[in-house]
Order: C-alpha cells, then structure tokens, then sequence
C-alpha cells in the first residue's frame, strides 16, 4: 500500500515540477505582450461575430426565398403579408 502512495506521490511532483516548466517556458517564448493578445484576440472574436451575423443574415434570407417560391407566395414571411 506503501509503494502505491509513493508512486503517486511521485507523479504528482512530476506534474507540477512539469507544469511549472512548461508555463515559464511560455511566459519567456511569448511572441506577444498579454495585453496585446488579449486586444487581438477580441478583435477576432469581434470580426468573427459580425462575419457569423451576416452569414446568419443571408442564410435566413435563402431560407426565405425558398419558402416563397414553394408557397408561391412572394409576400409570404415578410412584413407585407
């Protein structure tokens, strides 16, 4: 019972010991200021939205134009109808 809490005990040094490294090794290999990722970072998401609105946008307008040509109906799901 002994060996099996030495052995993880050992695993959990090694994970944290390997943890710390990778996260220093990180910090120093950055190409990029914190700040100046998170600036990009919520410019793409930003971008990323409006490009997913208008594809929304056009989708349901596809969408739409389909179903007036299947009910032969052009007034059908508009403000006309």
């Amino acid at each position: 019972m002994k060996s099996g809490f030495a052995g993880l005990l050992k695993f959990a040094t090694g994970s944290a010991v390997g943890a710390t490294i990778g996260a220093a090794i990180g910090v120093l290999m950055a190409p990029r200021s914190g700040e100046q990722t998170q600036a990009e970072t919520a410019a793409f998401l930003q971008t990323a939205k409006a490009e997913g609105e208008l594809a929304r946008q056009q989708a349901e307008a596809r969408v739409a134009a389909r179903f007036r040509d299947k009910v032969h109906d052009p007034s059908a799901l508009t403000s006309q109808a």
